[in-house]
């Protein structure tokens, strides 16, 4: 287990959402976003959710840096149509000390042409219970797509997803929706929950309403607090 922040502080682990941010460039494997990381602390970790659009070649998040420290790629799940467009969601974290508006880094393993990222905080210690993702893709509507996945007390666990469908809104069970926007050429949604209890197999889903086929990509990360 990798361990970010500071130990032995009381309490669940909590985190909070910054907001979500699009990025300057496009059409490239390697984009950046400006966003405002808000207070420096020796112990503050940073979370980033992005999500993605691009051709029809599958590209995956293979690497990150936050404020110029080096993330953890947690998983990458990225979906193709196979004629002319794929999706993308991953979850990557560093401890980031330093830095208010900072630049936030991805790399990819081709190119995107749109990125959108939720950014979450915490300046507590945590670990990385477990990773989930998967990718699923269907013409019957709504399009549901969920994860099972293991909470540890205390425990926090952030979820994003993509889909092909940009107009109608998406509904989360097992999370709470912190966003829910239209890229253009893609919906894109993240939640989270702290504070959670022990549990197996707690179900993350997401769905949406669609009208033709659809495919969509979901990532999950179960947190717990460091001992």
């Amino acid at each position: 287990m990798i361990y970010c922040g500071v130990i032995g502080d009381g309490g669940p682990l909590t985190f909070t959402y910054l907001g979500t941010t699009t990025s300057a460039n496009t059409g490239s494997s390697s984009i950046t976003a400006s966003f405002d990381l808000g207070t420096t602390h020796a112990n503050r970790s940073i979370v980033v959710v992005p999500h993605w659009a691009g051709g029809v070649n599958v590209a995956n998040l293979t690497s990150g840096t936050i404020n110029g420290e080096t993330a953890a790629v947690r998983g990458s799940e990225a979906l193709s149509d196979g004629v002319a467009q794929h999706v993308g969601v991953g979850i990557m974290d560093a401890l980031v000390p330093t830095g208010g508006v900072s630049n936030i880094v991805m790399g990819f393993s081709g190119t995107v042409v749109t990125v959108r990222i939720d950014v979450y905080m915490t300046t507590q210690s945590y670990s990385v219970a477990q990773y989930l993702d998967a990718g699923f893709a269907t013409a019957v509507s709504p399009l549901l797509l969920g994860v099972d996945i293991d909470v540890s007390e205390g425990g926090t666990v952030i979820a994003g997803m993509s889909s092909s469908q940009d107009n109608n809104n998406v509904t989360w069970v097992g999370v709470t929706e912190q966003n829910d926007q239209n890229g253009g050429v893609g919906r894109y949604s993240g939640a989270f929950i702290s504070g959670l209890g022990v549990q197996v197999n707690r179900t993350v889903s997401a769905s949406q309403v669609i009208a033709d086929s659809e495919g969509m990509v979901l990532a999950a990360i179960s947190l717990v607090k460091a001992p």
